[in-house]
């Protein structure tokens, strides 16, 4: 008992802070829990570390986000969804190539995008320079897989499902919707050192004038 009050009186105030949330798991929601960035939490921690509160390990991960036109597109409608849902106000759901992109507000590009996409989910039909509507009704109301996808972000690529991964993968072959990047995650492990320091909060909470302070 005397070495860990010992221990208690080596910690630094944002120290004794963070260690009164290390059972939340996780430096996200540590720094949640908090209001403060992610940089502060990981600095604690690896003071925590130095004195074998907790064990580190920094993992690569692979995190999906919105890309610039994906940012748009969430806002706004993806193309597809423009097309579709001007179809679908037309009384005999069918438009022209040219009202089609009027109506859509749609660009030369977007317009060829959203016919492929919607082709290939049997959604539409395209004869000449006729665009006919052929989902039923129940499917016109229901989100596109990708619109759903866009919805999670951002999100770790290995959570994705097979669904999701069909959903990043058309996205991804288009201009800045969703972007890959690699991050190092910084994960802990509380040692047994660490948890006889949580059995003692209370020496924690008594040594410590900022409970009540953020880093």
């Amino acid at each position: 008992m005397k070495e860990i009050e010992q221990l208690i009186q080596t910690l630094s105030p944002n120290e004794r802070i963070i260690l009164q949330y290390l059972q939340l798991g996780s430096v996200s929601k540590i720094s949640k829990e908090l209001k403060i960035d992610d940089t502060a939490v990981k600095r604690a921690l690896e003071y925590l570390a130095n004195k074998n509160i907790v064990k580190i390990e920094l993992k690569q991960s692979k995190i999906i986000t919105l890309g610039d036109n994906g940012a748009l597109y969430f806002k706004h409608e993806l193309p597809e969804r423009k097309l579709l849902n001007a179809l679908a106000n037309e009384r005999d759901k069918k438009l022209t190539l040219k009202n089609a992109r009027e109506k859509s507000n749609l660009s030369e590009n977007e317009l060829s995008i959203s016919l492929g996409v919607l082709k290939g989910k049997e959604l539409i039909s395209l004869s000449d320079d006729i665009i006919s509507l052929t989902a039923k009704e129940h499917e016109i109301g229901k989100k596109l897989p990708e619109e759903k996808f866009l919805e999670i972000l951002p999100i770790n690529f290995s959570q994705l499902s097979d669904e999701q991964k069909f959903a990043f993968e058309n996205l991804r072959k288009r201009k800045d919707i969703v972007r890959l990047e690699e991050t190092k995650e910084l994960s802990y492990e509380i040692t047994h050192l660490g948890n006889e320091l949580l059995k003692n909060l209370d020496k924690v909470k008594e040594a410590s004038n900022l409970i009540e302070t953020r880093l």
